[in-house]
């Protein structure tokens, strides 16, 4: 998660102090994972590193890997291959023992991260932030996801309680604003330069690539 305020600097900060990760340690990434209570009705416990720590009895394995069952397995040969892998037939078999569909636990997830991103922003910004400022979210997603995942995704958005506006990127464009945003950085790069951007992504391990002209406002 990164917020930035749209200030004279403009500086991006990093949320890196997640609850549960090692002592010491700084994280700028947030495990995408979720567990239940064992006994019915299977309430939700714990999220990112605390569910993927040490455990007690009453508390599941962790639910992970559920965000690629948000596309449906026909609707690109990457996830089809994808659909064949030790992780997905955990989360598939985690999701029928629970009575949990992905939509459930991807809102589980959501509304977790984003209550913890409110409660740090707010100690920083004031408990107030949400109405003191003007609050613009934005959502990355897979680019290979169709339009009816990516409407999916936003009503998944609205039901952990992000705002009623949201922007969905695709996580390729993401990474290429990033970098042009870096060109006062990086002074090799000039107009009419193309550059490629190269998501391999973590869950398949399939490239997709987005070409960008650098130029003059485009």
């Amino acid at each position: 998660m990164a917020w930035v305020l749209n200030d004279d600097k403009k500086e991006i900060q990093l949320i890196s102090n997640w609850p549960g990760q090692p002592v010491l340690g700084i994280s700028n990434k947030v495990p995408t994972a979720v567990t239940y209570r064992t006994t019915e009705p299977h309430d939700f416990i714990s999220w990112g590193f605390e569910a993927t720590g040490r455990r007690n009895r009453e508390e599941s394995e962790p639910f992970t890997w559920f965000k690629l069952l948000l596309q449906p397995p026909t609707a690109s040969s990457e996830i089809d291959m994808a659909a064949h892998s030790p992780e997905l037939s955990t989360i598939t078999r985690l999701l029928e023992n629970y009575g949990k569909t992905a939509e459930d636990v991807t809102a589980d997830y959501l509304r977790e991260i984003w209550n913890y991103t409110r409660r740090q922003l707010g100690q920083i910004l004031g408990e107030n932030f949400m109405t003191d400022y003007s609050v613009r979210v934005v959502l990355t997603i897979p680019a290979v996801w169709t339009p009816s995942s990516i409407k999916l995704a936003r009503r998944l958005a609205h039901r952990a309680g992000f705002p009623e506006h949201i922007e969905l990127v695709p996580e390729p464009e993401a990474a290429a604003v990033a970098v042009l945003r870096e060109s006062t950085t990086r002074p090799h790069l000039k107009v009419g330069d193309v550059i490629t951007i190269c998501d391999a992504g973590g869950g398949t391990c399939v490239s997709y690539g987005l070409i960008l002209k650098i130029g003059n406002g485009e």
